[in-house]
């Protein structure tokens, strides 16, 4: 495909092409030019080239079906857990602290319901946060194939967005970007474009583009589904 300038018609080079964004620039006159609206719709799934696998997708030869699991861990869930223990931790000690003081005397009457009110949210919100940092540092996400269903679960530890998916009613699986940043650093959706053109997420915000890729384009050719 060749990509002429809007502006002076002069041909535009390979490497000043933007896939991403689907524009260009033109070295003769420094313009802009889209070709958004030249391109057809599978012409970038085609231009995608094979991910490689990364040390965090472990694909298990040994099982009767396709199995394939991602590692959530990363230091950002590190420093969540340990930001936690802080944010929930104190708040709960110097509420224990206030109920044993108070019970002392073997009478709950001196206990300060409203400091003990106060120190609950904090707790809480630590107590959640904790469980989003262990989660991250333990958690797998598992996508299991068979002729029947394709299952995403999240574990070992409870999590939402486990999901089961007839293989014969997808359309295809695509990458999005999400509109979710970890420290000003973008997050990618994989998600299942079904027949009926419902949208599933099957793994959300993944750390790294070539990490989704690797996730559509191995569930693509174990489907045999078509980039489209």
């Amino acid at each position: 495909m060749i990509i002429h300038c809007d502006n002076c018609n002069q041909i535009i080079p390979a490497d000043n092409i933007n896939l991403d964004n689907l524009i260009a620039k033109c070295d003769a006159c420094n313009s802009i030019t889209s070709f958004a609206d030249n391109i057809k719709p599978n012409s970038l799934a085609e231009s995608q080239p094979q991910a490689s696998q990364p040390s965090c997708i472990k694909i298990d030869q040994s099982s009767h079906n396709f199995r394939m699991s991602k590692r959530w861990f990363n230091s950002g869930y590190v420093f969540l857990l340990i930001f936690s223990l802080f944010f929930g931790g104190i708040p709960l000690l110097i509420l224990i602290q206030n109920i044993l003081e108070a019970t002392q005397d073997g009478s709950a009457k001196n206990i300060e319901v409203k400091g003990i009110l106060f120190l609950i949210p904090f707790f809480l919100i630590g107590a959640c946060t904790f469980y989003s940092g262990i989660t991250g540092i333990i958690n797998r996400t598992t996508f299991t194939l068979s002729p029947e269903q394709l299952r995403v679960q999240h574990g070992p530890l409870p999590w939402w967005g486990n999901i089961n998916l007839d293989p014969a009613q997808i359309k295809q699986f695509h990458v999005k970007k999400s509109s979710v940043t970890v420290n000003d650093q973008p997050r990618y959706n994989v998600l299942a474009e079904m027949l009926d053109g419902k949208e599933h997420m099957i793994a959300p915000r993944v750390e790294e583009k070539g990490y989704a890729y690797f996730i559509e384009q191995t569930l693509e050719q174990q489907t045999g589904i078509s980039a489209a």
